[in-house]
């Protein structure tokens, strides 16, 4: 039985290609593996990451979509290798993850040819609330592998020499009798290249490589949230020999708020009242996260734990910045101390009134 790729997204089948991108978005967001933490579900959640991903790929496609409703094409029996088996790096790379991934270092590759990549870097940056609002642009330093510049990442200058590896003989490998199994593994002492260099490169020692410090400067985008990772390409260690640079990998660290608490793209606070507001309401000034003052309009009446949302006030979409989140001031209602006499004959008083019996 074929798919029901419009119920795996969560849409109908009159969707626009808006809704079924917004689903996409939020559906890879909730079950990506790198959200899992409980390994034993961990297979469950690729396999609806695959399934989700496969789904957009076809509805996502105006060509594909038609074959796919059309019973009458073929379309209700073709599966997901039958429309070019497209990659999920290409499906990534069409909402810019090549370069941005929300979810951490979890990805998924095609049957691409392999490239040798140097080691990426993984930095961690804190942010705070106010910065994850507006985005921000910071400076940072770390160190990395680079090719050295004395022998162009060969290891070699005029004077050098390769010598064949007296431990392996050239093979690159070792070879060790464990009874009547035969360990291979690689030489570690030509790494795997059957020579050695006599008269290396006095500026890197023959390793091809010299440690550098970097310097540049990266953009937090607004709505990033505790744990995203924005991919700088080219930007990490070299690699030994040919091929290309590694990645630099920046992952958001959100610092702890004084007043605000997030959930998703809304903030929570504190509305703090004495008990005389609470019972007879009152208009109350709130200062939002980039400090607009606002009158609230607090209820007679109100109990600990009312709600009282504004609209519009919270953190930006990661995918949509010009939509926002809410803000919710969450009322918790102070108990006075250390009453005077005058205040505790009042409340003695009205005690023998019905509303206080």
């Amino acid at each position: 039985m074929a798919k029901d790729y419009y119920k795996i997204l969560g849409v109908d089948k009159n969707a626009t290609q808006e809704e079924i991108k917004k689903n996409f978005r939020k559906l890879s967001k909730e079950f990506h593996p790198d959200r899992c933490h409980d390994e034993s579900k961990k297979g469950e959640y690729e396999e609806k990451f695959k399934e989700i991903a496969e789904a957009y790929s076809v509805l996502s496609d105006e060509e594909k979509r038609k074959q796919y409703d059309d019973p009458m094409s073929g379309g209700a029996n073709f599966n997901f290798e039958g429309f070019g088996g497209t990659s999920f790096e290409d499906l990534f790379n069409s909402f810019g993850f090549g370069h941005f991934n929300p979810f951490g270092g979890f990805g998924m590759r095609g049957n691409k040819q392999q490239v040798v990549k140097g080691q990426s870097i993984r930095v961690t940056i804190n942010v705070t609330l106010e910065e994850i609002l507006s985005g921000v642009k910071k400076t940072i330093k770390y160190n990395r592998y680079d090719k050295c510049p004395k022998c162009n990442g060969s290891g070699k200058v005029a004077e050098t020499q390769e010598v064949t590896c007296p431990h392996c003989g050239g093979t690159g490998t070792e070879f060790r009798q464990n009874g009547a199994w035969q360990q291979i593994s690689t030489c570690p002492h030509c790494g795997g290249k059957g020579h050695t260099l006599k008269n290396p490169c006095g500026e890197c020692g023959g390793e091809g490589l010299v440690v550098v410090k970097k310097e540049v400067e990266i953009e937090i985008p607004k709505g990033s949230a505790n744990g995203t990772q924005i991919v700088y390409d080219g930007l990490g260690n070299a690699p030994k020999g040919n091929g290309q640079y590694g990645d630099l990998l920046v992952v958001v660290n959100e610092l702890k708020h004084e007043r605000f608490v997030r959930e998703d793209n809304n903030l929570y606070f504190e509305l703090e009242l004495n008990v005389v507001d609470a019972i007879l309401g009152c208009n109350k000034e709130i200062t939002t996260l980039d400090g607009k003052k606002l009158i609230a309009k607090i209820n007679p009446y109100s109990d600990n734990g009312t709600k009282y949302r504004f609209m519009g006030e919270g953190l930006p979409d990661l995918y949509n910045p010009s939509k926002r989140g809410n803000m919710y001031g969450v009322v918790n209602i102070k108990m006075p101390k250390n009453i005077t006499n005058e205040e505790r004959r009042l409340l003695e008083e009205l005690k023998t009134k019905p509303n206080f019996r």
